[in-house]
Protein backbone atom coordinates (compact mmCIF):
# COMPACT_ATOMS: atom_id res chain seq x y z
CA UNK A 1 0.00 0.00 0.00
CA UNK A 2 2.53 2.51 0.90
CA UNK A 3 4.14 2.33 -2.84
CA UNK A 4 0.40 2.38 -4.39
CA UNK A 5 0.39 6.26 -2.06
CA UNK A 6 4.02 6.66 -2.88
CA UNK A 7 2.79 6.81 -7.11
CA UNK A 8 -0.06 8.99 -6.86
CA UNK A 9 2.40 11.08 -4.88
CA UNK A 10 3.80 12.09 -7.73
CA UNK A 11 0.55 13.90 -9.06
CA UNK A 12 1.54 16.83 -6.65
CA UNK A 13 4.67 17.76 -8.81
CA UNK A 14 2.78 16.67 -12.00
CA UNK A 15 -0.62 19.25 -11.40
CA UNK A 16 1.15 21.69 -9.71
CA UNK A 17 4.55 21.89 -11.65
CA UNK A 18 4.56 20.35 -15.08
CA UNK A 19 0.93 21.04 -16.24
CA UNK A 20 1.34 24.81 -14.99
CA UNK A 21 4.91 24.38 -17.09
CA UNK A 22 3.55 23.36 -20.42
CA UNK A 23 0.54 26.10 -20.25
CA UNK A 24 3.26 29.24 -19.76
CA UNK A 25 6.10 27.73 -21.47
CA UNK A 26 3.69 27.85 -24.59
CA UNK A 27 2.33 31.19 -24.32
CA UNK A 28 5.81 33.17 -23.35
CA UNK A 29 8.88 31.07 -23.85
CA UNK A 30 11.03 29.69 -20.59
CA UNK A 31 12.63 32.21 -17.71
CA UNK A 32 15.04 30.40 -15.32
CA UNK A 33 16.31 32.88 -13.50
CA UNK A 34 12.65 34.25 -12.58
CA UNK A 35 11.68 30.88 -11.59
CA UNK A 36 14.10 31.03 -8.88
CA UNK A 37 13.05 34.37 -7.84
CA UNK A 38 9.64 33.09 -7.67
CA UNK A 39 11.29 30.07 -5.46
CA UNK A 40 12.83 32.05 -3.27
CA UNK A 41 9.58 34.14 -2.18
CA UNK A 42 8.65 31.03 -1.09
CA UNK A 43 11.00 30.58 1.58
CA UNK A 44 11.03 34.14 2.53
CA UNK A 45 7.29 34.15 3.12
CA UNK A 46 8.15 30.86 5.44
CA UNK A 47 10.60 33.01 7.80
CA UNK A 48 7.93 35.53 7.78
CA UNK A 49 4.52 34.63 7.63
CA UNK A 50 4.12 31.92 10.59
CA UNK A 51 5.12 34.26 13.64
CA UNK A 52 3.00 37.21 12.44
CA UNK A 53 -0.09 34.48 12.15
CA UNK A 54 0.57 32.49 15.49
CA UNK A 55 1.77 36.01 17.51
CA UNK A 56 -2.33 36.56 18.19
CA UNK A 57 -3.51 32.81 18.57
CA UNK A 58 -3.88 32.35 21.81
CA UNK A 59 -5.26 35.80 22.26
CA UNK A 60 -7.76 35.66 19.11
CA UNK A 61 -8.91 31.96 20.58
CA UNK A 62 -9.73 32.70 23.92
CA UNK A 63 -11.66 36.57 22.15
CA UNK A 64 -13.63 34.85 19.65
CA UNK A 65 -13.35 31.17 17.85
CA UNK A 66 -11.03 29.04 15.72
CA UNK A 67 -12.97 30.93 12.53
CA UNK A 68 -11.74 33.92 13.45
CA UNK A 69 -7.98 33.33 13.99
CA UNK A 70 -8.15 30.83 10.30
CA UNK A 71 -9.63 33.90 8.76
CA UNK A 72 -7.13 36.61 10.20
CA UNK A 73 -4.24 33.87 9.37
CA UNK A 74 -6.07 34.01 6.06
CA UNK A 75 -5.42 37.50 5.49
CA UNK A 76 -1.71 37.41 6.88
CA UNK A 77 -1.03 35.00 4.30
CA UNK A 78 -2.62 36.43 1.24
CA UNK A 79 -1.59 40.21 2.16
CA UNK A 80 2.58 38.99 2.58
CA UNK A 81 2.58 36.84 -0.41
CA UNK A 82 0.91 39.09 -2.73
CA UNK A 83 3.36 41.91 -1.33
CA UNK A 84 6.57 39.83 -2.24
CA UNK A 85 5.01 38.71 -5.50
CA UNK A 86 3.96 42.37 -6.61
CA UNK A 87 7.52 43.81 -5.30
CA UNK A 88 9.58 41.24 -7.43
CA UNK A 89 7.00 42.13 -10.29
CA UNK A 90 8.04 46.05 -9.87
CA UNK A 91 11.33 45.97 -9.29
CA UNK A 92 12.18 42.74 -11.52
CA UNK A 93 10.17 41.38 -13.58
CA UNK A 94 7.29 44.23 -14.89
CA UNK A 95 6.54 42.54 -18.14
CA UNK A 96 6.23 38.76 -19.73
CA UNK A 97 9.20 37.36 -17.59
CA UNK A 98 7.33 38.22 -14.28
CA UNK A 99 4.44 35.38 -15.43
CA UNK A 100 7.14 32.83 -14.11
CA UNK A 101 7.87 34.44 -10.96
CA UNK A 102 3.98 33.47 -9.77
CA UNK A 103 4.91 29.47 -11.45
CA UNK A 104 8.17 29.80 -9.70
CA UNK A 105 6.04 30.21 -6.30
CA UNK A 106 3.63 28.17 -7.00
CA UNK A 107 6.02 25.16 -8.24
CA UNK A 108 8.35 25.48 -5.32
CA UNK A 109 5.21 25.34 -2.68
CA UNK A 110 4.19 21.98 -4.50
CA UNK A 111 7.54 20.57 -4.37
CA UNK A 112 7.76 21.42 -1.08
CA UNK A 113 4.37 19.73 -0.21
CA UNK A 114 5.19 16.77 -2.39
CA UNK A 115 8.13 16.17 -0.19
CA UNK A 116 6.54 16.53 2.82
CA UNK A 117 3.84 13.88 2.02
CA UNK A 118 6.12 11.09 0.66
CA UNK A 119 7.72 11.85 3.84
CA UNK A 120 5.04 10.78 5.76
CA UNK A 121 3.95 8.01 3.93
CA UNK A 122 7.30 6.42 3.30
CA UNK A 123 7.21 7.26 7.27
CA UNK A 124 4.57 5.19 8.20
CA UNK A 125 1.35 7.62 7.43
CA UNK A 126 -1.45 6.13 6.16
CA UNK A 127 -2.64 8.88 3.93
CA UNK A 128 -6.24 8.23 1.51
CA UNK A 129 -5.32 8.01 -1.85
CA UNK A 130 -8.47 10.14 -2.87
CA UNK A 131 -6.93 13.02 -0.73
CA UNK A 132 -3.67 12.48 -2.64
CA UNK A 133 -5.40 13.24 -6.02
CA UNK A 134 -7.64 16.11 -5.00
CA UNK A 135 -4.49 17.65 -3.07
CA UNK A 136 -2.77 17.04 -6.47
CA UNK A 137 -5.70 18.99 -8.42
CA UNK A 138 -5.64 21.61 -5.22
CA UNK A 139 -1.84 22.45 -6.12
CA UNK A 140 -3.37 23.15 -10.06
CA UNK A 141 -5.35 25.60 -8.49
CA UNK A 142 -2.95 26.85 -6.42
CA UNK A 143 -0.02 27.32 -9.16
CA UNK A 144 -2.67 28.60 -11.40
CA UNK A 145 -3.22 31.37 -9.11
CA UNK A 146 0.18 32.31 -8.56
CA UNK A 147 0.26 32.84 -12.03
CA UNK A 148 -2.85 34.69 -12.71
CA UNK A 149 -2.27 37.29 -9.56
CA UNK A 150 1.31 38.34 -10.98
CA UNK A 151 -0.73 38.50 -14.39
CA UNK A 152 -2.69 40.77 -13.39
CA UNK A 153 -0.12 43.09 -11.72
CA UNK A 154 1.91 42.92 -15.17
CA UNK A 155 -0.94 43.77 -17.47
CA UNK A 156 -3.71 45.06 -15.32
CA UNK A 157 -4.42 49.01 -16.25
CA UNK A 158 -5.84 49.00 -12.30
CA UNK A 159 -3.58 51.31 -9.85
CA UNK A 160 -0.69 49.24 -7.78
CA UNK A 161 -2.43 49.75 -4.74
CA UNK A 162 -5.70 48.71 -6.49
CA UNK A 163 -4.23 45.34 -8.02
CA UNK A 164 -2.36 44.46 -4.86
CA UNK A 165 -5.58 44.87 -2.38
CA UNK A 166 -7.28 43.04 -4.60
CA UNK A 167 -5.10 40.07 -5.02
CA UNK A 168 -4.33 39.88 -1.30
CA UNK A 169 -8.42 39.85 -0.88
CA UNK A 170 -8.84 37.15 -3.27
CA UNK A 171 -5.77 35.15 -2.09
CA UNK A 172 -7.42 35.35 1.36
CA UNK A 173 -10.49 34.33 0.83
CA UNK A 174 -8.88 31.69 -1.34
CA UNK A 175 -6.70 30.35 1.82
CA UNK A 176 -9.83 30.62 4.11
CA UNK A 177 -12.75 28.56 1.95
CA UNK A 178 -9.89 26.00 1.32
CA UNK A 179 -8.77 25.66 5.30
CA UNK A 180 -12.88 25.83 6.23
CA UNK A 181 -14.14 23.37 3.29
CA UNK A 182 -11.50 21.36 3.29
CA UNK A 183 -9.45 21.73 6.31
CA UNK A 184 -12.09 21.61 8.69
CA UNK A 185 -14.76 20.18 6.64
CA UNK A 186 -17.58 22.26 7.99
CA UNK A 187 -19.88 20.94 5.26
CA UNK A 188 -18.42 17.64 5.77
CA UNK A 189 -17.76 16.82 2.17
CA UNK A 190 -14.56 15.04 3.04
CA UNK A 191 -16.06 11.79 4.01
CA UNK A 192 -16.24 10.36 0.49
CA UNK A 193 -14.72 10.33 -2.91
CA UNK A 194 -17.68 12.26 -4.05
CA UNK A 195 -18.06 15.12 -1.08
CA UNK A 196 -14.15 15.62 -1.87
CA UNK A 197 -14.86 16.25 -5.47
CA UNK A 198 -17.51 18.47 -4.69
CA UNK A 199 -15.52 20.37 -2.13
CA UNK A 200 -12.64 21.04 -4.60
CA UNK A 201 -15.54 22.56 -7.03
CA UNK A 202 -16.18 25.03 -4.72
CA UNK A 203 -12.86 25.92 -4.66
CA UNK A 204 -12.81 25.54 -8.76
CA UNK A 205 -15.63 27.90 -9.47
CA UNK A 206 -14.40 30.64 -6.58
CA UNK A 207 -10.85 30.61 -8.74
CA UNK A 208 -12.54 30.02 -12.41
CA UNK A 209 -13.38 33.87 -12.65
CA UNK A 210 -9.78 35.15 -11.81
CA UNK A 211 -8.12 32.61 -14.49
CA UNK A 212 -10.45 33.73 -17.49
CA UNK A 213 -9.75 37.19 -16.70
CA UNK A 214 -5.88 36.73 -16.28
CA UNK A 215 -6.18 34.59 -19.49
CA UNK A 216 -8.15 37.27 -21.70
CA UNK A 217 -5.51 39.45 -20.46
CA UNK A 218 -2.32 38.31 -21.36
CA UNK A 219 -3.47 36.66 -24.58
CA UNK A 220 -4.26 40.35 -25.56
CA UNK A 221 -1.50 41.91 -24.54
CA UNK A 222 0.86 38.69 -26.11
CA UNK A 223 -1.41 39.46 -29.41
CA UNK A 224 -0.77 42.80 -29.58
CA UNK A 225 2.96 42.46 -28.77
CA UNK A 226 3.55 44.54 -25.42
Amino acid sequence: MISTQLLYVFLIPIFGIAVPFYIVHKHVGFRFIPIVVGGSLLFITLIIQPPLQLAPRDLLLELFNEYVYIFYSSIISGFIQELLKIAAILKLYNDVRGIWVGFGFGSFEALLIFSNTAIAIYSGYDVDVYEIIMGSYERLIATGFHISSTIIFIYSMWSILFRYLLMSVYHAMLNFLAIIIIGKDILSLMTTPTGLIAGYAILTLFVAPLFFISYRMVRSWLKADI
